[in-house]
């Protein structure tokens, strides 16, 4: 293993198998050799914040530069405040959808947050909150966000002709930080059948008022939609 290949270094560093002795001798070949292509790849991949809280879960941040140190520590605090705020906008909008009755549960990197995967939830950076709807509700859980401080963006040309699994996206104008994309089904179109949408609404995981699919959903709709809608197949 060398310095040519960040990404096996930081899978190892993340990695749950490695532990104090692995991360040390790691870290002390890169810092002898190229730590700064290391951090530019983490963050690339947005686990920069991940890869501080592995470091600290593994006792080995004082090994860093302190200056290093510092940035992704001050990174993290602002990633955890974020995804605070987030959980926060979440139960806002389940609370606002259930009192309208609208069927949903949330997925990828919120459900993972509200289900608590993480020791720490500044380890998972995320963009939009994802939320899954019953079809036949999803126009009228757009209008109840489009009333309550939430702005639909523009369908493209093709997207009036075109099916799609995302089909509504809303960006907050105020007392929210990320985007809402609605979906009628977790896959694109033609491998809906994987994961068909009343199914993973009738065994959804109700936890307090945020609702995310099964245990057994949300493993399978992780991996499905890297393979399927981040094209991992074709690799």
């Amino acid at each position: 293993m060398t310095p040519h290949n960040p990404l096996q270094l930081i899978a190892k560093l993340l990695s749950f198998e490695s532990g104090t002795t692995e991360a040390t001798t790691i870290i002390t070949k890169m810092l002898e050799e190229d730590w700064d292509h290391l951090v530019t790849t983490a963050s690339h991949h947005l686990v920069l914040p991940s890869l501080y809280c592995k470091l600290q879960q593994k006792d080995v941040l004082s090994l860093l530069p302190k200056d290093l140190e510092q940035y992704l520590k001050e990174l993290s605090a602002i990633n955890r405040n974020r995804n605070k705020r987030l959980l926060q906008q979440s139960q806002n909008i389940s609370n606002l959808l259930q009192a309208h009755g609208v069927e949903h549960a949330f997925l990828k990197g919120i459900a993972l947050l509200i289900k608590g995967c993480y020791k720490d939830i500044a380890e998972r950076m995320i963009g939009d909150i994802d939320i899954l709807v019953a079809p036949e509700q999803l126009r009228r859980a757009s209008l109840l966000l489009r009333e309550n401080g939430y702005t639909y963006k523009t369908e493209s040309f093709g997207s009036k002709y075109m099916p799609y699994h995302q089909d509504i996206r809303l960006l907050p104008e105020q007392n929210g930080l990320a985007a809402v994309e609605l979906h009628r089904q977790a896959l694109y179109i033609g491998y809906e059948a994987f994961l068909p949408t009343y199914s993973l609404l009738e065994h959804k995981r109700k936890g307090h008022t945020l609702h995310i699919p099964s245990s057994h959903n949300l493993l399978n709709h992780i991996i499905l939609h890297h393979e399927v809608n981040d094209y991992g197949y074709l690799n």
